[in-house]
């Protein structure tokens, strides 16, 4: 017994052996952009003013750093 049923009548067949797409490449890594989110969510529970400020610089670094 076959598991494949064929694709009901006026349905088109896909071609056999469809090329695989190529895999993507290796995603960007932004480390300040990472610090700068833990900064801004650490200021909220220990770091205060000081961890609002370096979320701030961390980002904007990190901006200018992903912008090239």
């Amino acid at each position: 017994m076959s598991d494949q049923t064929p694709p009901p009548p006026g349905m088109p067949v896909p071609p056999a052996g469809m090329p695989v797409p190529p895999p993507a490449g290796p995603a960007p890594q932004n480390g300040l952009g990472t610090a700068a989110l833990i900064m801004g969510i650490l200021q909220f529970f220990c770091l205060g003013t000081i961890g609002s400020i370096l979320a701030i610089v961390f980002g904007k670094i990190g901006m200018n750093k992903a912008a090239r």
